[in-house]
C-alpha cells in the first residue's frame, strides 16, 4: 500500500514547474522531489501545458482543478445578469443565482 499522499498542485505551481523544467536548470527527477510529486504527475502535467496556460491567462492561477460547464449559454447568460445586477448594487444571495441558473436553463 502506498504511503504517498496525494498532492494538488495549482496551476500557478504547475505553470512554473514547466518553465522549469523548458529551461532545463533542473533536472525533473529533482523538481519532483522538491515538490513531492511522481514523475508520472510530472509528465501529465507537460502533456497538458497549452491547457495549463491556457487557464492561467483566464486568471485561474490559484485553482487546481478547472472545471468546464454542462451548459455554458445558461452560465453566459447568468454572468451577463450577475455583472447588469452588481453594477445596480442589487443584493444578490446564493438563492436566487441557483433560482436564476434554473429559470435559464428551463427557458433553453
Amino acid at each position: 500500500m502506498a504511503s504517498n499522499k496525494r498532492k494538488c498542485l495549482s496551476f500557478d505551481t504547475k505553470l512554473k514547474l514547466i518553465e522549469e523544467v523548458e529551461k532545463g536548470t533542473k533536472s525533473k527527477a529533482e523538481l519532483c522531489r522538491e515538490h513531492g510529486i511522481a514523475q508520472s504527475s510530472l509528465s501529465t502535467i507537460l502533456k497538458d501545458r497549452d491547457k495549463i496556460r491556457a487557464a492561467v491567462n483566464q486568471g485561474t492561477r490559484q485553482l487546481k482543478k478547472q472545471r468546464t460547464s454542462t451548459y455554458p449559454d445558461v452560465d453566459k447568460a447568468l454572468l451577463i445578469w450577475f455583472q447588469q445586477a452588481r453594477t445596480m448594487d442589487v443584493p444578490i444571495l446564493g438563492p436566487i443565482l441557483i433560482e436564476k441558473g434554473e429559470l435559464r436553463s428551463l427557458v433553453t
